[in-house]
């Protein structure tokens, strides 16, 4: 049976020593360009939120997924794949990067309470400070691939239907007492500000701004699914992928 162990008190400011980045939206990540419309991201330096990170703590671990982690090597940057931190390979196609336990108990456990504590030092499990994390355009491909016109186009929406950045970003948002986390690039000036004025830690006033976007963002991203999936019928799906065995038929 589970021990529950209720969190009595916080620290205003968390350090931030290890970071979790899987974006769609790279913006602002190593540089301050809004990737969407090419402007200048306000208060994100040249060198991004990953930039100052390192400038603050150059003894910071980040770990990042497939073209995150590439973006982040190619722009200098010490990054950890996701792969080599969780002990599990990255499939090929992208399915299952990030989903792993190793990950998710950084997100979720912290030091307030004694058990979560004992258990990170047994296994061997930092904490995740900060997790960055967006999604695939699931909106997008709905509005670029009517089914109509292509039936092959619902396989295309079904394959950006993202569950790893939503899932890190709601377990980041459960554990955000002791994790940072934010889906918006126009949330790094905040996180960056107190970056340089705390010494490498956000306050939990910055946190708790976050995790309100971060709620907003997951609340319309699975109602767009859930509206998609909900007008799916059998026929559309036959279409679409030629039935191998259907009992019914015989």
């Amino acid at each position: 049976m589970a021990k529950i162990e209720y969190v009595k008190e916080i620290d205003d400011l968390i350090n931030i020593q290890t970071a979790f980045v899987t974006a769609t939206d790279k913006s602002g990540l190593v540089d301050n360009l809004n990737k969407k419309d090419g402007s200048v991201l306000a208060g994100v330096p040249a060198n991004g939120i990953i930039g100052v990170l390192f400038e603050v703590n150059p003894d910071a671990l980040v770990i990042s997924t497939g073209g995150t982690a590439g973006l982040i090597e190619k722009a200098g940057f010490k990054v950890m794949p996701v792969g080599d931190f969780t002990g599990w390979p990255e499939m090929e196609t992208g399915l299952v990067k990030s989903m792993q336990a190793k990950l998710y108990v950084g997100m979720l456990a912290h030091k307030y309470t004694e058990s979560d504590l004992e258990y990170m030092q047994k296994h061997g499990i930092p904490s995740i400070d900060l997790t960055l994390a967006n999604f695939y355009p699931f909106e997008e491909a709905v509005a670029k691939n009517p089914l109509g016109d292509n039936p092959f186009a619902f396989e295309i929406i079904r394959q950006n239907m993202d569950v790893g950045g939503p899932t890190a970003v709601h377990t980041s948002r459960k554990g955000f007492l002791g994790t940072a986390v934010t889906t918006r690039p126009e949330d790094y000036a905040m996180f960056i500000k107190d970056l340089r004025k705390y010494g490498g830690q956000i306050s939990l006033d910055s946190r708790v701004v976050a995790i309100k976007h971060c709620t907003k963002d997951l609340a319309r991203y699975y109602a767009a699914i859930d509206e998609f999936m909900g007008g799916v019928d059998t026929e559309t799906v036959r279409k679409v992928y030629p039935v191998i065995h259907n009992p019914a038929e015989e």
